[in-house]
């Protein structure tokens, strides 16, 4: 069986005082192995998928990536910046080469908002009507959404609810409790939606 690791951006990192917090550190492999599910969506049963979460961005200069095969990260600007940010990853990680690093554009919670439409979840219930709201209707497609984050937060506000707490409304956090919506994201959808996500599916098929 081939073993593929994976960098990702997200958690906490390595030197966050919060390694010291149960719960938080708690969080941390809940969003780890809900990556885990999801690229393991992307591979065949020959492939064994390792997820590292590097912590924020900002320790990307500190990371050892020598046994690394792919990074994943978020743009955190247009898609039209996608070639200098590459060009900065290159420079802060010299040991990655292009076909290694892929993005979430702008950032992860754009993959969750493309699917809210579709996303069947035991632990909460989403109001289809999501789809209607100004948000979702003003761009042309998720990746133009700039900080999507916020976007989900507020959407997430307004029409999901949280099933084991009575219904009550819950605020999305990208820490607590984004790894519920992760690992439920249909791949194929991804990859028609995302380019990035076409071709790193392309990769592995090419690789593997």
């Amino acid at each position: 069986m081939v073993t593929i690791n994976i960098l990702v951006e997200g958690g906490i990192g390595a030197n966050d005082p919060q390694q010291n917090n149960p719960k938080v550190l708690n969080n941390h492999n809940l969003l780890r192995q809900a990556f885990t599910r999801l690229f393991s969506k992307f591979t065949n049963q020959s492939i064994k998928t390792i997820i590292h979460l590097m912590g924020p961005v900002s320790t990307e200069r500190s990371v050892n990536a020598n046994d690394v095969n792919f990074y994943w990260r978020d743009l955190d600007r247009p898609p039209s910046e996608q070639t200098t940010v590459r060009q900065n990853v290159i420079q802060n990680i010299p040991s990655l080469q292009d076909h290694q690093i892929y993005f979430f554009v702008q950032e992860i919670e754009a993959w969750i908002i493309s699917q809210l439409g579709i996303i069947q979840s035991p632990l909460y219930t989403i109001d289809r009507n999501v789809l209607n709201h100004s948000e979702m209707t003003r761009y042309n497609h998720p990746s133009e959404i700039p900080i999507p984050s916020e976007k989900l937060l507020l959407l997430s506000r307004l029409f999901i609810k949280e099933n084991r707490k009575r219904d009550k409304r819950f605020a999305y956090a990208k820490l607590k409790n984004s790894h519920e919506f992760i690992e439920l994201l249909d791949v194929e959808q991804l990859k028609q939606d995302f380019e990035d996500a076409n071709r790193f599916s392309n990769i592995l098929n090419e690789l593997w």
